[in-house]
């Protein structure tokens, strides 16, 4: 099975590269067609607990979203405190921000020519596999290509709006985006700049679930060091304004990792004996552990484990992170030498079972430390014992 999985993967990768290679940079997808697969081996047994949940997680996430996963207020310049301090501000709600699915049913004004029509992307070199030059659009799509979100707002102050569009550039494996600002013209519009949406290095941009704008002729993106189908990512709100020559950053995080602070993180995981129908119970223990000198607030551990389903007597709740489910752990205040320990049950198939024992994948999870929008540390899950 797997190897027919890899087969139409291949073949869909060839067919997207004989469409768009007259247009598309080339770029390292080799990474992330590994990374693709292995997740998708970890994802071997719990086909029909994902597949249940769907249909409901997406459609949650897309309202999510456009209700607006909120951007921090407008006074967050500031990077986020110390967590020995003050508690990390929750998102704020900025009002005015607002973005919307391109309609390209019905396209009016600006929008109409981003739906149907020839725009020059600009040449970039961060926007991953997205193209660059002329690009004709049909219904909002050009080639792999697609219109996915709009906003608007003045820029540049001259009185008139700009329209911000964010597109993805679908292919096998995860594509990539760009994100562009156009202006109108007598003949229809011209990019007048666009946005980093795609960073090689570690701890880079990785995706742009959203995009908004406020009246005062900000931009803001949303961005997270992940792809929103694979890790569970740290999603955050930047904003930008127009500097005459390009966008540059002036609120919201600049990084997407910090300092543990002192907290330690391990995990364990241990299988009971197998039940007379081949079912097997699990614990998934989380310790989280102050070793430094101040008291530690509002930490929090994402864990993302996807093996068998949740039960009771887990202590965590799950929620619903873009289109992942996610058991999220409030670690609280942790005053220096003290610990606190999280243990998490799940009911596992022997599929299930077998795959967080044998060694199929490397780790049978992750858990992120994180405050507020940074990230913190990764621990692996190791296999299971029992």
């Amino acid at each position: 099975m797997a190897d027919d999985i890899d087969r139409r993967l291949d073949t869909a990768f060839a067919d997207f590269t004989a469409a768009a290679a007259p247009r598309v940079k080339p770029a390292g997808l080799a990474p992330v067609r590994a990374t693709v697969r292995r997740r998708r081996t970890v994802r071997i047994g719990v086909a029909a607990f994902v597949a249940a949940v769907a249909v409901i997680a997406p459609v949650a996430a897309f309202a999510a979203r456009n209700t607006g996963t909120p951007p921090p207020p407008a006074d967050s310049a500031t990077p986020p405190p110390d967590p020995t301090g003050s508690p990390v501000p929750p998102d704020g709600v900025a009002p005015s921000l607002h973005s919307h699915k391109a309609d390209c049913t019905s396209p009016s004004g600006d929008v109409r020519f981003l739906c149907d029509g020839t725009v020059t992307m600009p040449t970039s070199a961060h926007n991953g596999r997205c193209p660059d030059g002329a690009a004709t659009f049909t219904g909002g799509r050009s080639g792999s290509v697609r219109l996915d979100s709009v906003a608007q707002t003045d820029v540049d102050g001259d009185g008139k709006a700009e329209t911000i569009a964010l597109y993805n550039c679908e292919g096998s494996d995860l594509g990539s985006q760009a994100v562009v600002a156009f202006t109108g013209t007598a003949d229809g519009v011209r990019a007048l700049g666009d946005f980093v949406t795609f960073q090689v290095q570690p701890g880079g941009i990785g995706w742009v679930p959203d995009i908004g704008t406020d009246a005062d002729g900000h931009v803001w993106l949303e961005v997270s060091d992940r792809h929103e189908y694979t890790d569970p990512a740290v999603p955050q709100w930047r904003r930008y304004h127009w500097t005459g020559a390009g966008f540059a950053q002036d609120r919201g995080p600049t990084t997407f990792s910090t300092s543990s602070h002192g907290l330690v993180v391990t995990a364990a995981l241990a299988l009971a004996p197998a039940e007379p129908d081949g079912y097997r119970e699990s614990v998934l223990t989380l310790t989280v552990r102050n070793d430094g000198t101040g008291t530690a607030r509002d930490a929090v551990l994402d864990v993302y484990f996807e093996h068998g389903v949740p039960t009771g007597a887990s202590v965590c709740p799950i929620v619903t992170q873009n289109t992942l489910l996610i058991t999220r752990c409030t670690v609280g205040e942790l005053a220096p030498g003290v610990t606190k320990t999280f243990p998490l049950h799940r009911r596992l198939t022997a599929i299930d079972a077998e795959a967080v024992t044998d060694g199929t994948v490397p780790e049978a999870g992750w858990a992120y430390l994180r405050f507020g929008p940074l990230r913190a540390a990764t621990v692996a899950i190791p296999r299971a014992t029992g």
